[in-house]
């Protein structure tokens, strides 16, 4: 009755050491995931550089264009407000 005992303490230990590691596991995956603000934040960050990477290559093909002597297309600047 005892060794019964014994081996079914050890089968629940296991079970409690893979539970912790599941939890740590879990643990470290829910820190890598940014909050809702972050991700707010960053995704304001990311559509501000994509705007400014737009007018850039605009520039620069308008500049390219004219040190190339070509016709340059009228500049359009639309606003939505």
């Amino acid at each position: 009755m005892i060794d019964a005992e014994i081996a079914r303490r050890k089968g629940l230990e296991k079970g409690l050491v893979a539970d912790e590691q599941a939890r740590i596991e879990y643990e470290v995956s829910a820190a890598i995931i940014p909050g809702q603000q972050a991700l707010d934040r960053l995704l304001r960050y990311e559509t501000h550089l994509s705007r400014e990477m737009d007018r850039i290559l605009n520039r620069l093909e308008r500049l390219q264009r004219m040190r190339r002597g070509q016709p340059l297309p009228p500049r359009l600047d639309v606003n939505i407000s």
